[in-house]
């Protein structure tokens, strides 16, 4: 990524894991709560601190678990004032090369 506005593999793994921290946190559950959608939930810690790489397939899961949309995962500001996409060409970028991984 050479652009100075991207965000690293790193960084975009800690921000989608603060993401679904807080959306996780706003419904009310707890991160057991994600072993009744059949996602480990000491796996799902990792995620959430940004420690995994997260395939395309557990991210569709974890947005139904937490009952959003996956672009709505990508299309919130962070607190770095900084968002991962902000319209679906730049979604589609971020989400390629992970998919196609």
């Amino acid at each position: 990524m050479g652009d100075s506005m991207a965000l690293s593999e790193g960084e975009l793994r800690k921000a989608l894991g603060r993401r679904l921290a807080a959306i996780r946190k706003s419904r009310g559950l707890v991160q057991e709560d994600m072993g009744g959608w059949d996602i480990n939930p000491r796996y799902y810690a990792r995620v959430e601190r940004g420690e995994v790489n997260v395939s395309f397939e557990k991210l569709v899961t974890i947005a139904h678990a937490l009952d959003t949309s996956l672009a709505h995962l990508f299309l919130v500001p962070f607190e770095s004032k900084r968002a991962l996409a902000t319209n679906a060409d730049e979604l589609l970028s971020v989400l390629l090369p992970i998919i196609e991984k």
